[in-house]
Protein backbone atom coordinates (compact mmCIF):
# COMPACT_ATOMS: atom_id res chain seq x y z
CA UNK A 1 0.00 0.00 0.00
CA UNK A 2 2.85 2.57 1.00
CA UNK A 3 4.44 1.73 -2.31
CA UNK A 4 1.15 2.51 -4.22
CA UNK A 5 0.93 5.78 -2.62
CA UNK A 6 4.18 6.54 -3.05
CA UNK A 7 3.85 5.92 -6.76
CA UNK A 8 0.67 8.15 -7.00
CA UNK A 9 2.68 11.06 -5.62
CA UNK A 10 5.90 10.38 -8.06
CA UNK A 11 3.26 10.77 -10.65
CA UNK A 12 1.57 13.51 -9.60
CA UNK A 13 4.36 15.29 -9.40
CA UNK A 14 6.10 14.27 -12.87
CA UNK A 15 3.40 15.35 -14.17
CA UNK A 16 3.00 18.61 -16.40
CA UNK A 17 1.65 21.43 -14.13
CA UNK A 18 -0.38 22.85 -17.55
CA UNK A 19 -1.59 21.18 -20.46
CA UNK A 20 -3.58 22.21 -23.98
CA UNK A 21 -5.90 20.17 -26.00
CA UNK A 22 -6.13 20.59 -29.05
CA UNK A 23 -8.91 19.34 -31.28
CA UNK A 24 -8.45 19.58 -35.23
CA UNK A 25 -9.45 18.90 -38.46
CA UNK A 26 -7.64 20.04 -41.58
CA UNK A 27 -5.97 22.91 -39.63
CA UNK A 28 -3.09 22.83 -41.84
CA UNK A 29 -3.00 26.20 -42.32
CA UNK A 30 -3.58 27.32 -38.81
CA UNK A 31 -1.02 25.18 -36.99
CA UNK A 32 1.80 26.79 -37.27
CA UNK A 33 0.82 30.31 -36.29
CA UNK A 34 -1.14 28.95 -33.45
CA UNK A 35 2.14 26.43 -32.10
CA UNK A 36 4.30 29.31 -32.39
CA UNK A 37 1.77 31.85 -30.49
CA UNK A 38 1.34 28.95 -27.81
CA UNK A 39 4.98 28.41 -27.60
CA UNK A 40 5.70 32.27 -26.99
CA UNK A 41 2.85 32.10 -23.97
CA UNK A 42 4.21 28.91 -22.28
CA UNK A 43 7.80 30.62 -22.26
CA UNK A 44 7.00 33.39 -20.75
CA UNK A 45 4.72 30.92 -17.61
CA UNK A 46 8.01 28.91 -16.87
CA UNK A 47 6.00 26.00 -15.79
CA UNK A 48 6.57 22.60 -16.76
CA UNK A 49 3.86 22.10 -19.77
CA UNK A 50 2.54 19.65 -22.69
CA UNK A 51 0.45 20.83 -25.95
CA UNK A 52 -2.10 17.74 -26.76
CA UNK A 53 -3.04 18.14 -30.58
CA UNK A 54 -5.73 15.76 -31.55
CA UNK A 55 -6.42 14.93 -35.30
CA UNK A 56 -10.13 13.69 -35.68
CA UNK A 57 -9.59 12.33 -38.84
CA UNK A 58 -7.90 15.11 -41.21
CA UNK A 59 -7.64 15.02 -44.77
CA UNK A 60 -5.02 17.70 -45.68
CA UNK A 61 -1.63 17.61 -44.43
CA UNK A 62 -2.42 18.49 -40.89
CA UNK A 63 -1.12 15.13 -39.38
CA UNK A 64 2.42 14.55 -41.09
CA UNK A 65 3.31 18.57 -40.46
CA UNK A 66 2.75 18.13 -37.21
CA UNK A 67 5.34 14.83 -37.16
CA UNK A 68 7.65 16.86 -38.78
CA UNK A 69 8.05 19.67 -35.96
CA UNK A 70 7.00 17.73 -33.05
CA UNK A 71 11.14 17.79 -32.46
CA UNK A 72 11.01 21.36 -32.39
CA UNK A 73 8.04 21.86 -30.43
CA UNK A 74 8.63 20.98 -26.37
CA UNK A 75 5.64 18.88 -24.56
CA UNK A 76 3.70 17.95 -28.11
CA UNK A 77 1.93 15.33 -28.12
CA UNK A 78 0.15 13.93 -30.93
CA UNK A 79 -2.86 11.88 -31.04
CA UNK A 80 -4.26 10.40 -34.13
CA UNK A 81 -7.95 9.07 -34.63
CA UNK A 82 -9.02 6.51 -36.74
CA UNK A 83 -11.50 8.73 -38.72
CA UNK A 84 -13.37 11.69 -38.16
CA UNK A 85 -15.60 10.91 -34.98
CA UNK A 86 -16.72 14.75 -34.22
CA UNK A 87 -15.18 17.87 -32.04
CA UNK A 88 -16.52 15.94 -28.90
CA UNK A 89 -15.14 12.65 -29.41
CA UNK A 90 -11.43 14.40 -29.86
CA UNK A 91 -11.72 16.28 -27.00
CA UNK A 92 -12.77 13.29 -24.87
CA UNK A 93 -9.81 12.29 -26.56
CA UNK A 94 -7.31 14.70 -25.59
CA UNK A 95 -8.37 14.62 -21.97
CA UNK A 96 -8.11 11.08 -21.86
CA UNK A 97 -4.11 11.71 -22.67
CA UNK A 98 -3.65 14.43 -21.03
CA UNK A 99 -1.64 14.09 -16.92
CA UNK A 100 -1.64 18.21 -16.48
CA UNK A 101 -2.88 19.63 -13.63
CA UNK A 102 -4.77 21.76 -15.20
CA UNK A 103 -5.78 21.31 -18.71
CA UNK A 104 -6.89 24.04 -21.10
CA UNK A 105 -9.20 23.01 -24.29
CA UNK A 106 -8.99 25.30 -27.51
CA UNK A 107 -9.11 25.15 -31.05
CA UNK A 108 -6.22 25.99 -33.30
CA UNK A 109 -7.96 28.34 -35.62
CA UNK A 110 -6.68 31.34 -33.41
CA UNK A 111 -10.38 32.75 -32.73
CA UNK A 112 -9.63 31.50 -28.70
CA UNK A 113 -6.87 34.07 -28.40
CA UNK A 114 -4.00 32.11 -26.80
CA UNK A 115 -3.22 35.76 -24.84
CA UNK A 116 -5.36 34.29 -22.04
CA UNK A 117 -3.51 31.15 -21.61
CA UNK A 118 -1.29 32.63 -18.95
CA UNK A 119 -4.44 34.80 -17.32
CA UNK A 120 -6.69 31.89 -17.26
CA UNK A 121 -3.31 29.43 -16.13
CA UNK A 122 -2.98 32.57 -13.15
CA UNK A 123 -6.42 32.53 -12.23
CA UNK A 124 -6.94 28.91 -11.42
CA UNK A 125 -4.06 29.49 -9.10
CA UNK A 126 -5.09 32.17 -7.43
CA UNK A 127 -8.33 30.38 -7.10
CA UNK A 128 -8.36 27.26 -7.05
CA UNK A 129 -11.67 27.24 -9.16
CA UNK A 130 -12.24 24.34 -10.70
CA UNK A 131 -12.99 25.71 -13.91
CA UNK A 132 -11.77 28.66 -15.64
CA UNK A 133 -14.42 29.54 -18.64
CA UNK A 134 -13.68 31.79 -21.37
CA UNK A 135 -16.82 33.70 -22.26
CA UNK A 136 -17.25 35.28 -25.74
CA UNK A 137 -17.75 38.74 -25.62
CA UNK A 138 -18.03 39.43 -29.31
CA UNK A 139 -19.06 37.84 -32.15
CA UNK A 140 -18.22 36.66 -35.50
CA UNK A 141 -20.10 38.41 -38.42
CA UNK A 142 -23.09 36.12 -38.52
CA UNK A 143 -26.02 36.34 -41.45
CA UNK A 144 -29.32 37.25 -39.74
CA UNK A 145 -30.68 33.57 -39.93
CA UNK A 146 -27.61 32.24 -38.28
CA UNK A 147 -28.21 35.46 -35.55
CA UNK A 148 -32.12 34.35 -35.32
CA UNK A 149 -31.32 30.62 -34.94
CA UNK A 150 -28.75 31.35 -32.03
CA UNK A 151 -30.96 33.47 -30.31
CA UNK A 152 -33.79 31.00 -30.51
CA UNK A 153 -31.39 28.28 -29.61
CA UNK A 154 -30.27 29.92 -26.49
CA UNK A 155 -33.86 30.84 -25.08
CA UNK A 156 -35.21 27.50 -25.70
CA UNK A 157 -32.40 26.08 -24.83
CA UNK A 158 -31.92 27.83 -21.10
CA UNK A 159 -35.88 27.57 -20.97
CA UNK A 160 -36.05 23.72 -21.40
CA UNK A 161 -32.40 22.48 -19.56
CA UNK A 162 -32.21 25.02 -16.75
CA UNK A 163 -28.94 26.05 -17.83
CA UNK A 164 -27.68 28.99 -18.87
CA UNK A 165 -25.68 28.50 -21.94
CA UNK A 166 -25.41 31.77 -23.44
CA UNK A 167 -21.83 33.04 -24.93
CA UNK A 168 -20.09 29.51 -23.45
CA UNK A 169 -17.66 28.22 -25.21
CA UNK A 170 -15.29 25.45 -25.03
CA UNK A 171 -12.28 27.58 -24.91
CA UNK A 172 -12.08 26.35 -21.04
CA UNK A 173 -9.21 25.49 -18.50
CA UNK A 174 -9.79 22.99 -16.28
CA UNK A 175 -8.77 21.36 -12.97
CA UNK A 176 -7.91 17.64 -12.97
CA UNK A 177 -10.67 17.20 -10.76
CA UNK A 178 -12.77 18.87 -13.01
CA UNK A 179 -11.03 16.84 -15.86
CA UNK A 180 -11.41 13.41 -13.97
CA UNK A 181 -15.09 13.86 -12.86
CA UNK A 182 -15.59 15.09 -16.54
CA UNK A 183 -13.96 11.54 -17.91
CA UNK A 184 -15.54 9.21 -15.20
CA UNK A 185 -19.44 9.95 -17.05
CA UNK A 186 -20.62 6.68 -18.48
CA UNK A 187 -22.57 8.91 -21.39
CA UNK A 188 -21.08 8.28 -24.98
CA UNK A 189 -23.28 11.30 -26.69
CA UNK A 190 -21.39 14.23 -25.28
CA UNK A 191 -21.58 18.30 -25.14
CA UNK A 192 -18.59 19.53 -23.67
CA UNK A 193 -19.71 23.08 -22.67
CA UNK A 194 -23.36 21.67 -22.30
CA UNK A 195 -21.58 18.98 -19.69
CA UNK A 196 -19.79 21.73 -17.85
CA UNK A 197 -22.01 23.12 -17.36
CA UNK A 198 -24.58 20.59 -16.07
CA UNK A 199 -21.44 19.74 -13.30
CA UNK A 200 -21.94 23.11 -11.79
CA UNK A 201 -18.58 23.18 -10.64
CA UNK A 202 -17.01 26.03 -9.19
CA UNK A 203 -15.93 28.07 -11.81
CA UNK A 204 -14.23 31.73 -13.03
CA UNK A 205 -14.50 33.64 -16.14
CA UNK A 206 -13.14 36.11 -18.12
CA UNK A 207 -14.29 37.60 -21.66
CA UNK A 208 -12.78 37.46 -24.93
CA UNK A 209 -13.42 38.51 -28.23
CA UNK A 210 -13.81 36.27 -30.95
CA UNK A 211 -11.39 36.77 -33.48
CA UNK A 212 -11.57 35.71 -37.42
CA UNK A 213 -9.73 32.68 -38.34
CA UNK A 214 -6.56 33.18 -39.71
CA UNK A 215 -6.88 30.93 -42.35
CA UNK A 216 -9.38 27.85 -44.00
CA UNK A 217 -12.93 27.89 -43.24
CA UNK A 218 -15.59 27.04 -40.84
CA UNK A 219 -16.57 23.34 -40.49
CA UNK A 220 -19.72 24.01 -38.42
CA UNK A 221 -22.40 23.95 -41.40
CA UNK A 222 -26.41 24.44 -40.71
CA UNK A 223 -26.46 20.39 -40.18
CA UNK A 224 -23.98 20.26 -37.67
CA UNK A 225 -25.55 22.91 -35.46
CA UNK A 226 -28.68 21.21 -35.99
CA UNK A 227 -27.16 18.08 -34.76
CA UNK A 228 -25.13 19.94 -31.87
CA UNK A 229 -28.90 21.70 -30.93
CA UNK A 230 -30.58 18.38 -30.70
CA UNK A 231 -27.59 16.25 -28.78
CA UNK A 232 -27.78 19.61 -26.42
CA UNK A 233 -31.67 19.49 -26.06
CA UNK A 234 -32.27 15.40 -25.66
CA UNK A 235 -28.92 15.42 -23.46
CA UNK A 236 -30.23 17.47 -20.74
CA UNK A 237 -33.82 17.47 -20.61
CA UNK A 238 -36.80 15.41 -21.39
CA UNK A 239 -39.31 18.72 -21.51
CA UNK A 240 -40.12 17.86 -25.35
CA UNK A 241 -41.01 14.05 -24.58
CA UNK A 242 -43.49 16.12 -21.90
CA UNK A 243 -44.85 18.91 -24.46
CA UNK A 244 -46.14 16.23 -26.32
CA UNK A 245 -48.04 14.69 -23.44
CA UNK A 246 -49.47 17.98 -22.88
CA UNK A 247 -50.54 17.96 -26.61
CA UNK A 248 -51.90 15.18 -26.75
CA UNK A 249 -54.30 15.79 -23.46
CA UNK A 250 -54.52 19.34 -25.19
CA UNK A 251 -55.61 17.13 -28.51
CA UNK A 252 -57.80 14.97 -26.53
CA UNK A 253 -59.88 17.41 -24.79
CA UNK A 254 -60.12 19.54 -28.40
CA UNK A 255 -61.03 16.54 -30.26
CA UNK A 256 -64.22 15.57 -27.16
CA UNK A 257 -65.59 19.00 -27.79
CA UNK A 258 -65.46 18.30 -31.37
CA UNK A 259 -67.40 15.56 -30.96
CA UNK A 260 -69.66 16.70 -28.94
CA UNK A 261 -70.77 19.41 -31.19
CA UNK A 262 -70.61 17.15 -34.48
CA UNK A 263 -73.10 14.98 -32.71
CA UNK A 264 -75.55 18.06 -31.56
CA UNK A 265 -75.29 19.22 -35.09
CA UNK A 266 -76.51 15.59 -36.74
CA UNK A 267 -79.15 15.19 -33.97
CA UNK A 268 -80.35 18.37 -34.42
CA UNK A 269 -80.48 18.24 -38.08
CA UNK A 270 -78.26 20.92 -38.92
CA UNK A 271 -75.69 18.69 -40.08
CA UNK A 272 -73.40 20.37 -43.18
CA UNK A 273 -71.01 19.05 -45.13
CA UNK A 274 -67.96 21.20 -44.53
CA UNK A 275 -64.49 20.23 -46.05
CA UNK A 276 -62.24 22.84 -44.89
CA UNK A 277 -63.07 21.86 -41.42
CA UNK A 278 -61.94 18.40 -42.21
CA UNK A 279 -59.04 19.41 -44.07
CA UNK A 280 -57.74 21.59 -40.93
CA UNK A 281 -58.40 19.26 -38.33
CA UNK A 282 -56.36 16.39 -40.90
CA UNK A 283 -53.90 18.74 -41.45
CA UNK A 284 -52.99 20.15 -37.26
CA UNK A 285 -53.37 16.63 -35.74
CA UNK A 286 -51.51 15.03 -38.76
CA UNK A 287 -48.68 17.97 -37.85
CA UNK A 288 -48.82 17.26 -34.20
CA UNK A 289 -48.50 13.36 -34.86
CA UNK A 290 -45.91 13.79 -37.11
CA UNK A 291 -43.97 16.00 -34.52
CA UNK A 292 -44.11 13.98 -32.13
CA UNK A 293 -42.94 10.60 -33.48
CA UNK A 294 -39.67 13.02 -34.52
CA UNK A 295 -39.40 13.88 -30.66
CA UNK A 296 -39.71 10.73 -29.66
CA UNK A 297 -37.36 9.14 -32.57
CA UNK A 298 -34.67 11.90 -31.10
CA UNK A 299 -34.99 9.94 -27.56
CA UNK A 300 -34.94 6.70 -29.33
CA UNK A 301 -31.90 7.53 -31.53
CA UNK A 302 -29.99 7.98 -28.46
CA UNK A 303 -30.95 5.46 -26.33
CA UNK A 304 -30.04 3.08 -28.93
CA UNK A 305 -26.41 4.82 -29.18
CA UNK A 306 -26.18 4.47 -25.57
CA UNK A 307 -27.33 0.95 -25.43
CA UNK A 308 -24.79 0.10 -28.30
CA UNK A 309 -22.12 1.06 -26.18
CA UNK A 310 -19.39 1.68 -28.44
CA UNK A 311 -16.43 4.04 -27.55
CA UNK A 312 -17.13 8.03 -28.33
CA UNK A 313 -13.68 7.78 -30.40
CA UNK A 314 -11.31 5.23 -31.56
CA UNK A 315 -6.95 5.91 -30.91
CA UNK A 316 -5.45 4.73 -33.70
CA UNK A 317 -1.84 6.00 -32.70
CA UNK A 318 -0.56 8.23 -29.79
CA UNK A 319 3.38 9.86 -30.51
CA UNK A 320 4.98 11.44 -27.43
CA UNK A 321 8.73 12.84 -27.45
CA UNK A 322 10.15 13.96 -24.47
CA UNK A 323 10.08 16.95 -23.25
CA UNK A 324 13.29 19.24 -23.28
Amino acid sequence: MTQDVRSEAAARDASPQLGLVVPIRNEEECLPQFLSAVEQQLEKLKCSAEIVVVDDGSQDGSWAWLEGHQDDQPGLILVRLTRGFGKEGAIKAGLSVSTADAVIVMDADMQHPVELIAEMYRIWLATGAWVVEGVKRGRVRRTPVNRLGAFLFYRIGERFTGLEMRNRSDFQLLDRRAVDLFLSLPERITTFRGIIAWLGLPTQRIPFDVAPRVAGRTRWSFAKLTGLALDMFTGFTNAPLRMMTYASLLFGALAAGLGIQTLYVYLSGQAVEGFTTVILVVLITGTAICTGLGIIGEYLARIYEEVKARPQYVVQEVKREPRT
